[in-house]
């Protein structure tokens, strides 16, 4: 499933909670799948409703059944957007840009200004070459920080 909206719950249809483990959501799957595949239906007045509800189930599944997908999903529900791009782009306020980008970017930006806001702080202390380090790795953690976080939640 290359598509999904962000406003249906994927989590509800299963009947799992937004935090559910990977194998929960396996086993509730199996288990609604098998509650309402159509061959045990099959012939009586529940029949198209079985099929419509395991369509629906099918569909949950294929979202946060997929980890990267499931993470996607989880993304665009938090950030409130009514619908998804394929390609990742984000809602219309900003420009169609990955979300992920902008943000880059806006840290990127801050950086510069508190390297430029601290810099005459730092050529004051240039004496003291210890306050001159702590600058300097409150610096690199503010950068490294988030991609290091990142790195490890792989």
């Amino acid at each position: 499933m290359s598509e999904f909206d962000p406003r249906i719950d994927y989590y509800a249809a299963l009947g799992v909670g937004s935090t559910a483990s990977g194998d929960d959501i396996l086993k509730a799957y199996h288990a609604l799948a098998a509650k309402y595949h159509p061959d045990k239906h099959q012939g009586n007045d529940l029949e198209d409703l079985a099929r419509e509800k395991l369509t629906e189930i099918n569909a949950a599944f294929a979202v946060v059944g997929n980890p990267s997908l499931r993470a996607r999903y989880d993304a665009a529900r938090r950030s409130g957007r009514a619908s998804y791009t394929p390609g990742g782009g984000g809602a219309a306020s900003d420009g169609g840009r990955p979300r992920a980008e902008v943000s880059s970017t806006l840290r990127t930006v801050l950086i510069v200004i508190a390297v430029l806001v601290a810099l005459p702080l730092v050529l004051r202390f240039l004496r003291n070459p210890r306050l001159l380090l702590i600058i300097a790795a409150v610096l690199a953690a503010l950068w490294l920080g988030p991609k290091i976080v990142r790195y490890f939640r792989r």
